[in-house]
């Protein structure tokens, strides 16, 4: 009876890399291994979000340039794609709203720049890239 229970607890147990990672736990993640992507399901509630012609960010915290932030970073065909499926703005109605994405989280380094071009290292930002809208999913 008891390796019965086992059993059934195990075939309902979600992996552990599954299992969705907030971003204190992402950014840990991401700062154990700076040289490589981490893959993963990672969640946030969304405090701001900006979409630029190259982009749509998804960010944890209100400030971008925070060091406990996360950003979810949207290709234009995700943004779209996701705008279609929302049949709303995301930049807007994900405003306050639990995100939860699979990717890789990754160090994304920030250079200071000098007439344009690249100078010295800002500081690095937590980035999961998000190139299809089923990566995504809204609570």
């Amino acid at each position: 009876m008891i390796i019965l229970t086992a059993l059934a607890l195990a075939a309902t147990s979600v992996p552990q890399d599954m299992v969705p990672k907030s971003p204190a736990e992402a950014i840990a993640i991401a700062n154990a291994h700076p040289e490589r992507g981490t893959t993963g399901v990672f969640a946030m509630n969304v405090a701001a979000a900006e979409r630029r012609p190259n982009a749509l960010y998804l960010n944890s915290t209100s400030d971008y340039r925070s060091p406990d932030n996360v950003t979810f970073h949207l290709t234009p065909a995700a943004a779209k794609s996701l705008e279609k499926r929302l049949g709303a703005k995301p930049e807007t109605m994900l405003i306050g709203k639990r995100v939860t994405v699979r990717g890789q989280i990754r160090n994304v380094p920030i250079a200071n720049t000098v007439s344009g071009r690249p100078h010295s290292m800002n500081r690095y930002q937590h980035s999961v890239l998000v190139r299809e809208a089923s990566q995504v999913t809204v609570q």
